[in-house]
């Protein structure tokens, strides 16, 4: 990285606060070009795009994206990002407990089970094991909105908060429970967040598969399109208010370096704003070879809105 990104993080006084912020935003004032997803349809995409296939990606894309919540900033951000000069976000102000908003997406839904110990009661012996069900979700993001363990472990993942009639308090959400692995490098971040709600699990993997047989048959069909201004789709969380979903195209494909040319990052001109980084970035017609590649909004440079590198 040798260029200067402006993360796009929301940082509010209170919750309240993010309401305020969205009707004085200065980059997209009115947010005219940010669609509900209640409201996202055909009529939305590039006529050249105007299928049914891709509105039901769109839509299954935005099911599995989340709004993420902390209040950590940790005492071991760096000051720099790694072998360079460019400033880390929020090193200025590390240990420090501001409200913050950004944007992931559940990446992989997995059932588990283990074995626990409860008192068996009178007449059944001291203890009994039970068997419980469980489920662990990774949701990846981006590494400046969420740095490590620390800061990882005051996460919340707000999920389906589609609508501003909707109380953030009445959404379903998960907890963040560490980091299965974040690399500042290339500005991404995978966490971990675990949930005892078997119903709310049973949803998420059938989001989960849904998506990636969606994204199976969308990149097959699109990996090769020839148009000139080839498709990308953002779905994020701008200020930290209900979900929005902004279409555009890419206009420069990014190799982090020469030997490793599936390891990319996109420019863009789909909308973002503070409270998008770490929100999915859907590019079609990319080169990459991976059907489940999706990058991830890091900010915004004097070239426009580019995405985090990651592997296609």
């Amino acid at each position: 990285m040798s260029h200067t990104v402006k993360p796009e993080v929301e940082v509010c006084e209170s919750e309240i606060h993010r309401s305020e912020l969205y009707e004085k935003c200065n980059k997209n004032p009115g947010h005219l070009k940010f669609i509900s997803p209640a409201r996202f349809n055909l009529d939305c995409l590039p006529s050249v795009y105007r299928d049914q296939e891709v509105l039901n990606f769109v839509n299954a894309l935005s099911d599995l994206t989340v709004l993420i919540s902390l209040n950590v900033t940790s005492k071991s951000r760096p000051k720099f990002y790694p072998n360079t000069k460019v400033p880390f976000p929020y090193y200025d102000v590390k240990g420090g407990n501001r409200l913050r908003f950004g944007t992931g997406q559940v990446w992989m839904v997995q059932k588990k089970h283990k074995k626990i110990a409860i008192n068996g009661g009178k007449g059944f012996g001291r203890f009994l094991n039970r068997r419980v069900s469980y489920g662990v979700i990774t949701v990846v993001t981006a590494a400046h909105l969420v740095y490590d363990n620390a800061e990882a472990k005051s996460v919340v993942c707000h999920l389906n908060y589609d609508s501003s009639d909707e109380m953030l308090s009445d959404i379903a959400s998960l907890q963040g429970a560490g980091i299965v692995g974040a690399n500042a490098t290339r500005d991404k971040c995978v966490l971990k967040c675990v949930t005892y709600d078997l119903a709310l699990l049973d949803k998420l993997m059938t989001s989960s598969a849904k998506y990636k047989s969606l994204c199976r048959s969308v990149h097959a069909r699109y990996s090769q399109f020839r148009e000139s201004k080839k498709l990308t789709v953002v779905v994020s969380h701008p200020h930290g208010q209900s979900k929005k979903i902004s279409v555009g195209h890419w206009t420069k494909r990014h190799l982090m370096d020469e030997e490793n040319e599936n390891l990319t990052s996109y420019s863009y001109t789909a909308c973002t704003c503070p409270g998008s980084s770490g929100a999915p970035v859907y590019t079609f017609g990319g080169e990459g070879k991976w059907f489940l590649s999706t990058h991830l909004h890091m900010g915004v440079t004097d070239k426009g809105n580019q995405s985090c590198f990651c592997w296609e």
